[in-house]
């Protein structure tokens, strides 16, 4: 399908499954700061999970096939390969993780490919004090270039995830590897990014599982979470790292990101951050952390963390949207944020349902930091059918969640379902619309039922 008004397009990706049988099944993960690629996987006829990339020069060709970044050769218990691409850089190489003949059973390893689909993935080295096979993931991926803008020639890559760092304990650990452009693409690593100094130990006698998700273009911050204690129980907690941009290597343990209501119980993520940020002049992350919801009850709520040069955090609720009347339980989550330091994009998905009708609803969403105009996240798609945009995407074609944005926040990855109910990717591009057409949405349909800004000092 392809829905185009003017430069405003709604473009979905299609399947690797062509034979009208079987597991039909995309979904984009990542895209390119640039907005040239976007990465994720899609099933094959076979029932495979594959690694995909596509880039947006055929985003008017609907004959242009996924191009398939292939699998490191492991199968799964019914003997199938499987790979996916979670990030991908400036410089066309994307990371994520693969089923390998050296994975430990039911895992996979982290790898990194180009999105050209010609040369072969790589495997990431896993830590020497797991000897029980090889158990990691990568999440993100950025490359950096010593053009304007961080293009190429490109000096190195950082990649995040995390991965397995013991034989005793099934604790997997946020990691870091550096990949060398200048020197045959060498791998150092990995890095094991720590927990915080006052949550347990992720060494210690007790599994917990830490993760980093994304990372600055220099290196210098990767964002993800860590396992704090909190009201004597160990949680989930936002957390952010800094690293040396020379090694690779973190230069401390992690640095708790606040949590926007410290008087219930918690959990949360960093899961994005912003492509313009890094360690010497500050960033902005997204992901989520537990709110009280307007019913009453509790729900990860999609929030913003912005963290100066000299640590001090401003954090930013972002709310829910939902039907009028719904009644919850409600969800948010921020997924992608983009680069620009005046009206921020911010996308992700909300959801919330009411168990008395038994009705449900889940939605991709936008907003605009800082934006008056706009001041509330709103339906990805409400936005692009109504006056401003008007694509008339089809009622039977639902936009669930929305993954990733780039730097200029012009173009936004996601997925949904279809009109026969599969899962299928899809691309937009975004033109920009005449001043004032927002307030339209005011009436639309779409409520904002929470939205509020505090500041916390937390020196890193």
């Amino acid at each position: 399908m392809l829905l185009q008004n003017g430069s405003t397009s709604f473009r979905t990706l299609g399947f690797f499954n062509t034979t009208g049988s079987g597991r039909f099944e995309t979904e984009a993960l990542g895209i390119s700061p640039d907005g040239q690629n976007v990465v994720g996987y899609s099933y094959d006829s076979l029932g495979q999970r594959t690694a995909f990339s596509w880039n947006i020069a055929d985003l008017n060709n609907l004959s242009a096939p996924l191009t398939s970044l292939g699998s490191l050769g492991g199968t799964n218990g019914l003997g199938r390969t499987d790979s996916v691409a979670n990030g991908v850089a400036n410089d066309g190489f994307a990371a994520g993780s693969s089923i390998t003949p050296q994975s430990s059973p039911g895992n996979t390893e982290a790898f990194r490919v180009h999105t050209n689909g010609q040369t072969p993935g790589t495997a990431l080295p896993s830590y020497s004090s797991f000897t029980g096979g090889k158990s990691s993931t990568a999440f993100g991926i950025s490359a950096m270039g010593t053009g304007p803008g961080a293009t190429g020639p490109f000096q190195y890559e950082t990649v995040v995830g995390q991965a397995r760092i013991s034989d005793t304990v099934n604790s997997r650990v946020a990691t870091t590897w550096r990949v060398d452009r200048t020197n045959g693409d060498a791998v150092s690593g990995p890095f094991n990014l720590q927990n915080f100094s006052t949550g347990p130990s992720d060494q210690g006698s007790t599994a917990i599982t830490t993760a980093a998700r994304a990372v600055t273009p220099d290196g210098s911050i990767a964002v993800g979470f860590g396992v704090d204690t909190f009201n004597g129980s160990n949680v989930a907690r936002q957390a952010y790292w800094k690293i040396d941009p020379a090694t690779g290597q973190p230069t401390g343990p992690a640095v708790a990101l606040p949590f926007v209501n410290t008087g219930i119980s918690q959990d949360g993520e960093a899961r994005a951050v912003g492509a313009d940020g890094s360690a010497a002049t500050g960033f902005v992350a997204v992901g989520r952390s537990r709110q009280n919801a307007p019913n009453n009850g509790q729900a990860s709520e999609a929030t913003v963390w912005s963290v100066d040069a000299a640590g001090n955090t401003t954090f930013q609720e972002l709310g829910w949207i939902g039907p009028q009347g719904i009644g919850g339980p409600f969800s948010s989550i921020a997924d992608g944020v983009s680069a620009q330091t005046v009206n921020r994009t911010v996308v992700g998905t909300s959801s919330s349902s009411d168990p008395l009708s038994s009705s449900a609803f889940r939605e991709a969403f936008i907003m605009w930091l800082g934006d008056s105009t706009r001041p509330a996240m709103v339906s990805l798609k409400r936005l692009l059918n109504d006056t401003e945009y008007h694509l008339q995407i089809p009622d039977t074609f639902k936009l669930l969640e929305a993954t990733a944005v780039s730097a200029d926040g012009n173009v936004i990855v996601g997925y949904g379902t279809n009109q026969q109910n599969q899962t299928e990717a899809w691309v937009v591009v975004l033109a920009t619309p005449e001043p004032g057409s927002f307030g339209l949405l005011a009436g639309a349909g779409a409520m904002a039922l929470r939205r509020r800004r505090r500041r916390v000092s937390s020196a890193a």
